[in-house]
């Protein structure tokens, strides 16, 4: 094959798989719907785990927790 050709065929194919993509990802939101929606679960995600810290939490003692937030690389949420 020619090069212009393998560039024009490398250059469709490079279009059919944005397309397939953008086809598998796309919604009938718009932008601020799909930002809101990200945006919701991203709390709840958030959420469902401060509330198993919680839980795990309940059975400690204060100088438990107070050790746990403390020790060398610990994290906890603000």
């Amino acid at each position: 094959k020619m090069a212009t050709d393998m560039a024009s065929e490398n250059n469709i194919n490079c279009q059919n798989l944005l397309q397939e993509n953008y086809a598998s990802t796309s919604t009938d939101l718009p932008f601020f719907e799909v930002e809101k929606v990200t945006a919701e679960a991203a709390f709840s995600e958030f959420y469902d785990e401060v509330k198993a810290i919680e839980k795990r939490d309940s059975v400690l003692t204060s100088k438990q927790q107070i050790d746990r937030l403390t020790r060398p690389g610990a994290t906890y949420f603000n």
